[in-house]
């Protein structure tokens, strides 16, 4: 249910702002698993990193 709220933040802000949706893919949680890369820390430094570039 991200995609829906951030295409309607590009509809609405596109004139002021640029909007991504980035995620750290498949990271290591409940869901995840223990078999998963990265760790949550990192998949987060990650998405920092590269809206930073």
């Amino acid at each position: 249910m991200v995609n829906l709220p951030t295409i309607y933040l590009q509809a609405t802000l596109r004139h002021t702002f640029c909007t991504y949706a980035i995620g750290p893919g498949w990271a290591k949680t409940d869901m995840g698993t223990a078999a998963a890369f990265p760790e949550i820390a990192e998949g987060a430094n990650i998405i920092v990193k590269t809206a930073l570039e």
